[in-house]
């Protein structure tokens, strides 16, 4: 056997140092894993967000009117949504924030503090009486009209940004792909998409 001077192995002391040296850069290994692997809670936001962007973008590929009703599991997660983004956010102040594809508008629209339609049922009785058409194939807006009503659509989607859907809990959200169909001067009728989303 090699020993030293003090009558040590040295096979022993230097395995021991190995042994040692090993466990110590595993706990690092670990230490730092842990450190930069994503929490339970920026997964479930993550989740949240993902569901619901999934859910809009579906409707809003759609070519026809769609309205979608669904409720979300956010046990401690607090979501907002605006005209052009989704915000979670979770226990420890964690936020994750996810870009939408499609815009939406609120199904309420508010103007100067007064409530122009509280649905979309209720917008195409605005239409009517504002316009003098409900913006259905029967009885397209005329391009005038349409713009102005493009104007109302524009400053609800902004005041989204201030002032955006809040859902938490067991919150219901309910999504609503329709269509204003528009008369050009030369008589032909297009179809121009709006997604808007409510709770419930």
């Amino acid at each position: 056997m090699n020993k030293d001077d003090s009558g040590w192995d040295l096979g022993v002391i230097t395995g021991l140092g190995i042994t040692v040296a090993s466990a110590v850069l595993l706990l690092a290994a670990f230490c730092i894993f842990k450190g930069t692997a994503p929490s339970d809670t920026t997964i479930a936001l993550h989740s949240t967000v993902c569901e619901i962007t999934g859910d809009i973008d579906m409707a809003y590929s759609l070519t026809i009117p769609y309205t979608y009703e669904r409720s979300y599991d956010l046990d401690n997660v607090d979501v907002m949504i605006a005209s052009d983004h989704i915000i979670a956010m979770g226990a420890g102040c964690k936020t994750f924030v996810k870009p939408l594809t499609a815009r939406v508008y609120p199904a309420k629209c508010i103007e100067e503090q007064h409530v122009l339609w509280n649905d979309t049922a209720g917008m195409r009785e605005y239409l009517n009486r504002t316009y003098g058409a409900t913006g259905t194939d029967e009885l397209p807006l005329d391009d005038h009209s349409f713009k102005k009503f493009r104007g109302i659509m524009e400053k609800a989607a902004e005041s989204m940004i201030m002032d955006p859907l809040k859902i938490s809990g067991k919150d219901g959200l309910t999504i609503e792909k329709t269509f204003i169909h528009v008369r050009d001067p030369g008589q032909n009728i297009r179809r121009e998409g709006f997604v808007f989303i409510s709770t419930r």
